[in-house]
């Protein structure tokens, strides 16, 4: 296995151990390598180029303007819950602290978060295929090892194939699946049907075999991962839609196959439409149709389909005014703090979507007023911070986050974790998240 360049101290024994915070050494400042503590230009971000959201935590991707694949350099700088270890560290942060993941030394191709674990592909050595690494919470096997494996730090999950073009990577809840140019491959736990491939064993990634999209021709992949489901949205190079398959735990309808109740279902196409975007939920699934409206299925709850009533198992239009450009889906999927993998009670979810304006749109589970409205019971679409315009949005347990037009990092809802990336209690109004703080 080859080992990656980065120094992560996984000790996994006090979660809440202070020993890095006590200790100035660079192995305990988590900065990446270069970067002193004087806040020189190096360590500010020109922006943040996306934003991702666990369980508990949340990553802003930054980027520097030196990347010679993406014309940046992105790293992400990361604050919340570090119940298991998703932060790359033992220790865990004083609310609203923010931590750099470790000496990130390599280019990044693609970067996800899972309920309580982290992957990515790098690009140290392209010639042989970009390699997928993980770390974080490992109980079902989701870092593609086997859950009894000894886990220190980053672990290699699987090589790509050196001319496969990777396209998409998406974490659930207890697995995670890659996308190339030549198919989907998943990895992680399989009692749900969850990696999408006949007679799968945990843990390491298993190709989906091509039958399973039946006749469907596609260059690019876009994955999207529930706690215990998968879906794909498949296009050509040139297209801007194609149509959504999706497999593993049906209980709540979450595949829009029309049955709900249902355990390892193979990968099957949703209704006959096509979409462009697709959002998979903890326990319920969102996508946007060639017209630009939204569709959802499975579990409801909360509304976390846009309106009141039952699950269902068949997708059917959320009540928003206008095109919608972006979905996305979050919600607690009950494993960030060890629960019970064999039950997974299901807890809070929500949905949004952003408008070609960049105007936001929110609706579901609003405990902890995470619709960006005062915290109450669910709710059908709401304006959420109608004044503010955004580019992308990241879907926590009870929070979320989003990246405005202006490059601001806000962050609302629950914060006993300090999962807004500042102290103080939870609360519906936006409040920034310094990752460009001058004083680190």
């Amino acid at each position: 296995m080859r080992r990656r360049r980065i120094l992560l101290l996984f000790t996994l024994i006090a979660c809440g151990s202070s020993e890095c915070r006590l200790d100035p050494s660079p192995s305990c400042s988590y900065r990446p390598e270069g970067i002193g503590s004087d806040g020189g230009n190096e360590a500010r971000a020109e922006e943040a180029a996306s934003v991702e959201a666990g369980d508990v935590h949340a990553c802003a991707f930054l980027s520097t303007g030196e990347d010679e694949v993406f014309g940046e350099d992105r790293r992400p700088r990361c604050w919340g819950g570090n119940p298991s270890a998703q932060l790359a560290r033992a220790a865990s942060p004083e609310s609203g602290e923010l931590w750099w993941y470790a000496n990130w030394d390599d280019e990044t191709l693609y970067f996800a978060l899972g309920a309580a674990h982290a992957c990515l592909f790098d690009l140290d050595d392209p010639d042989e295929g970009s390699e997928l690494e993980c770390w974080g919470n490992n109980e079902g096997g989701q870092l593609g090892l086997g859950p009894d494996e000894a886990i220190e730090g980053l672990v290699s999950s699987a090589q790509a194939e050196p001319d496969a073009r990777i396209t998409s990577l998406a974490l659930g809840g207890l697995h995670g699946c890659f996308g190339d140019t030549e198919g989907v491959s998943c990895f992680g736990d399989e009692r749900w049907g969850q990696l999408g491939a006949p007679d799968a064993d945990c843990c390491e990634p298993v190709r989906i075999p091509d039958e399973r999209w039946g006749d469907t021709p596609f260059d690019r992949v876009s994955l999207s991962a529930g706690t215990r489901h998968g879906c794909a949205l498949l296009r050509s190079e040139d297209a801007t839609a194609g149509p959504v398959f999706c497999w593993g735990d049906d209980t709540f309808g979450q595949l829009g196959r029309g049955a709900l109740g249902d355990t390892r279902v193979p990968p099957a196409r949703v209704g006959d439409f096509e979409a462009t975007a697709v959002a998979a939920g903890p326990h319920h699934t969102c996508a946007i149709d060639g017209l630009d409206a939204v569709w959802c299925w499975g579990r409801n709850e909360r509304s976390e389909l846009g309106t009141e009533g039952e699950s269902r198992g068949s997708p059917a239009p959320v009540p928003l005014d206008g095109a919608i450009v972006a979905i996305y889906a979050g919600g607690e999927s009950g494993l960030a703090f060890g629960g019970d993998l064999d039950d997974v009670a299901p807890g809070a979810a929500h949905s949004c979507a952003i408008d070609p304006e960049g105007r936001a749109w929110c609706w579901g589970d609003n405990s902890a007023g995470q619709l960006g409205v005062p915290a109450g019971e669910p709710r059908g679409p709401v304006a959420t911070h109608p004044e503010r315009r955004f580019r992308d949005l990241a879907l926590g347990g009870r929070f979320t986050c989003g990246i405005t037009l202006a490059d601001e990092v806000l962050c609302w809802g629950a914060n006993d974790l300090g999962q807004l990336g500042r102290e103080g209690e939870s609360s519906h109004e936006p409040t920034t998240v310094p990752v460009f703080d001058e004083s680190e």
